[in-house]
């Protein structure tokens, strides 16, 4: 096919939205409109090569993190060395899944949960309650797709390279016909993967200043920052706090329910030998007896996302 956008959005269709899509390839002799005909387009494997690990590499899943004060008392404890009851649990839950149904009429593939820094570790002006919103950015999944294509690159170095070797124009080839200048003055392609993120950074401060309204009118403190993988998850930044309930969304949503049932007919099934070298058993973590028990576990949730992006795990250095 021609145009690499349409191919592109046919495969988004078919691997991300888990919608079945037919794409009729146009061919024509000349300009003559009554030689055209229409042909069934069957993509080739090649071009679902690396898809599945570009989509869920770190460096293409966009983060957001939203803090807000600790409102002492009502959604976090009063004192120091104190735990939140169950229903400041409950309410620091509902906004993560009021979050979860805004990022699904959204069509996002992703992940929000919050989270409470320790009544004991809040210092002077920390602003203790958050909301953790991650999402794949589709522009960051094709520019890595195309150097992985392009250059057979190992995909983290796609990943890590910027956008001056690649842009609109590598998508959608027509364009070279009416702006060959497109990209030297500006690359749309990386405003777009810059930008895309606005959706859930929008949805995250929204959902915190709409779920924290009262009747006393009061005003809630309210900042935010923009992560990678590593820096909020690697840092050691969490250390300190406790994260609740974690909802997947979309893609993500199906495959970790998937592979969770995957996993519990293997589990259940396989000797004790076997069971050990599971990449669970691996990291150390007791398996719940009842998969509804696992379901919603930030633990286990940040473990399903490593082994999207290497499903090889073999030993606790993987991990």
């Amino acid at each position: 096919m021609g145009e690499r956008i349409v191919e592109q959005a046919a495969i988004n269709q078919l691997v991300y939205d888990n919608n079945n899509v037919c794409v009729l390839e146009p061919h024509i002799d000349g300009e003559d409109l009554n030689t055209l005909k229409l042909s069934l387009w069957i993509p080739k494997k090649k071009i679902f090569d690396g898809i599945c690990e570009a989509a869920f590499t770190p460096k293409c899943i966009d983060i957001f993190k939203v803090v807000w004060e600790n409102l002492r008392g009502d959604w976090s404890p009063e004192g120091d060395r104190e735990y939140p009851d169950e229903h400041m649990k409950h309410r620091m839950i509902k906004v993560a899944q009021v979050a979860a149904q805004m990022m699904e009429s959204c069509g996002l593939h992703g992940f929000v949960y919050t989270s409470q820094v320790w009544s004991e570790a809040l210092g002077s002006g920390i602003l203790g309650n958050s909301i953790v919103i991650g999402a794949i950015n589709p522009y960051k999944v094709a520019k890595t797709k195309f150097y992985y294509d392009k250059y057979g690159w190992e995909l983290e170095k796609c990943a890590d390279a910027d956008f001056k070797g690649v842009g609109m124009m590598d998508f959608i080839p027509t364009l070279k016909g009416y702006a060959k200048d497109l990209h030297d003055r500006y690359n749309y392609l990386e405003s777009l993967a810059d930008s895309w993120g606005e959706d859930m950074s929008t949805i995250a401060r929204y959902v915190v200043e709409t779920m924290t309204k009262a009747l006393s009118g009061r005003k809630v403190e309210i900042d935010k920052g923009c992560f990678d993988w590593k820096n909020l998850f690697e840092s050691g930044d969490e250390d300190f706090s406790d994260p609740f309930d974690f909802h997947f969304t979309g893609i993500l949503r199906d495959l970790f329910f998937r592979y969770t049932e995957i996993d519990y007919e293997y589990l259940s099934t396989c000797n004790e030998d076997d069971s050990e070298l599971h990449p669970y058993c691996l990291a150390g973590y007791d398996v719940p007896k009842e998969l509804v028990d696992m379901a919603f576990s930030p633990t286990y949730a940040k473990l399903f996302l490593k082994r999207l992006y290497n499903p090889l795990i073999v030993g606790p250095d993987d991990i």
